[in-house]
């Protein structure tokens, strides 16, 4: 399996635990974050990009899919999930490069 690959089904992986937690957090179930996967760690080591230089911004952006798998249908989420996990990886390995490049410049 190649890197890209693989990654792409962390995030896939990582989209249906969010979208499962939030429906679990619904019906009232709350772990106070002590199942998290925390998948966003590996998966910026995986592109290059080590935890300790990972930004906020990567963070928010990587967080912002997990929101978005949240406004999908379950009927329609498997449909969907591959497509928001292809966006997902695309945008984080240009944020990488962004992020590289900056702190090459500083």
């Amino acid at each position: 399996m190649k890197k890209k690959e693989l990654i792409t089904q962390l995030i896939r992986q990582d989209l249906k635990y969010h979208k499962l937690v939030n429906g679990l957090t619904q019906l009232g179930f709350e772990d106070d974050g002590t199942y998290q996967l925390d998948n966003h760690d590996i998966i910026s080591q995986l592109m290059g990009l080590p935890k300790e230089s990972m930004s906020d911004t990567w963070n928010e952006l990587y967080h912002s899919f997990m929101q978005d798998a949240n406004q999908v249908d379950f009927q329609q989420l498997d449909g969907e999930i591959d497509l928001i996990a292809a966006k997902c990886y695309k945008m984080l390995k240009s944020m990488v490069k962004i992020e590289q490049r900056m702190s090459l410049n500083s």
